[in-house]
């Protein structure tokens, strides 16, 4: 099974957590949106809660690695060096 690997290149903490808040917000303003004009459907609450859930559980569990741009080009070099067949 291959690992998936995120690189991130100089993101500061302040735009991860305005990331954060706009896919939570959205999530909880779709919460809002079923209960005020939708009727609070309980279907559509599920959905929007499993939703939410899954979302919360791919945003902690995260193998984050922050590296330089230089340090990502000595780190892809090296990774395709090993895979080369």
């Amino acid at each position: 099974m291959n690992d998936v690997k995120i690189l991130l290149i100089n993101e500061s903490d302040g735009k991860s957590m305005i990331s954060d808040i706009f896919t939570f917000g959205i999530l909880i303003g779709s919460f809002w949106f079923n209960f005020e004009y939708l009727g609070n459907g309980l279907i559509l609450q599920f959905v929007l809660g499993v939703c939410f859930f899954v979302m919360a559980a791919a945003r902690g569990s995260r193998k984050v690695r922050r590296m330089t741009l230089s340090e990502v080009r000595e780190y892809l070099c090296a990774e395709t060096q090993t895979t080369a067949p």
